[in-house]
C-alpha cells in the first residue's frame, strides 16, 4: 500500500490493491514519510475500509482536524475498554468517541460542562459501561491536564454501548 495522504503523524489514507481508498491508523505510520511511499505495515494498528465516499470524507476530515493527542487518548480509551468489555466493539467507535471527546474538549474550554440527565439511570443499567467512562474521564483529566466531571463518563458509556456488537 502506497500513501495517498498525510492525515497526521499517525494516520494516512492508502489505496489498497483494488483501488479503495482506506484510512490507516498506527503509531508514527506517517513520520519521515511522504506521499507515494510504501506504508510499513508493522506499524499499522487500525485499517478502515469506509462503505461510502460520505464516510471516507468524514473519516478523513476528522483525523485530519483533531490533534494527534486526542486521537491517540482515543484509542487509549477504545484498547482499555476493549480488554475489559464482555463483548465486541465495532471499529466506528474510533470515530464516534474521537469525535465526541473532540466536541467535549472545546465545550470545557469554552467553560462549558453539559449535565447529563441520564446520567443514574446510565449507572444503574451500563454499570460495566460508566465504569469504564470513569476511567476514561481520569485518562482525559491526567493526559490533558483538565477537569472533567463524570457527568463526561455516562456519555462515553453510550458510546460504548451503541458500538456494540452482539
Amino acid at each position: 500500500m502506497r500513501i495517498q495522504k498525510i492525515l497526521n503523524n499517525n494516520v494516512v489514507t492508502a489505496l489498497d490493491k483494488g483501488e479503495l481508498e482506506l484510512v490507516l491508523m498506527g503509531c508514527g505510520i506517517a513520520f519521515r514519510k511522504r506521499i507515494g511511499d510504501t506504508v510499513d505495515k508493522r506499524r499499522i494498528e487500525k485499517i478502515f475500509y469506509p462503505d461510502s465516499g460520505h464516510r471516507s470524507e468524514k473519516l478523513i476530515h476528522l483525523f485530519s482536524n483533531i490533534p494527534e493527542k486526542h486521537i491517540s487518548l482515543s484509542s487509549e480509551i477504545i484498547e482499555y475498554a476493549r480488554k475489559n468489555l464482555s463483548y465486541q466493539l465495532s471499529d466506528n467507535l474510533y470515530l464516534t468517541l474521537t469525535d465526541h471527546i473532540s466536541m467535549a474538549l472545546e465545550r470545557l474550554k469554552s467553560g462549558l460542562q453539559l449535565k447529563n440527565s441520564l446520567l443514574g439511570e446510565i449507572e444503574r443499567i451500563y454499570e460495566e459501561e460508566y465504569r469504564i467512562g470513569k476511567v476514561a474521564v481520569d485518562m482525559m483529566n491526567a493526559q490533558l491536564e483538565l477537569d472533567f466531571n463524570y457527568e463526561e463518563a455516562g456519555f462515553i458509556a453510550l458510546h460504548l454501548v451503541n458500538a456494540r456488537i452482539d
